[in-house]
């Protein structure tokens, strides 16, 4: 199975990525740290079926003041919409929340 972002580039356990969420009722970016490459079935009721491909993660957001923190107290995420995402080089991802994710033992990529 190939697990690829929106642009094509391929996602890997330890790739940084930058993802589309909900802050309030409005659309945001947040960033994380991939720490598992999963799958289910696309349907629950056709465990045997088409498979869909699932990301786990360590994930950093904004506060309303603007501060970053890590999300969910550290514990990993699930996202399963691949195509609603990008890999991205530690350059774009803002200096407080690369710090956040490294001080909680989150290797950065070196994804360009």
């Amino acid at each position: 199975m190939e697990y690829k972002d929106i642009a094509g580039r391929a996602i890997t356990v330890g790739a940084i990525i930058c993802y589309a969420a909900l802050w309030d009722r409005s659309a945001t970016l947040r960033y994380g740290k991939v720490t598992a490459l999963k799958s289910r079935p696309a349907q629950r009721w056709q465990p045997d079926g088409p498979v869909a491909l699932t990301l786990r993660l360590t994930a950093v957001d904004r506060d309303h003041n603007g501060v970053w923190h890590i999300i969910n107290n550290g514990n990993a995420i699930t996202l399963s919409f691949l195509d609603r995402l990008l890999v991205v080089p530690d350059n774009l991802v803002p200096a407080a929340a690369l710090k956040l994710l490294k001080a909680a033992g989150v290797k950065a990529s070196n994804a360009s």
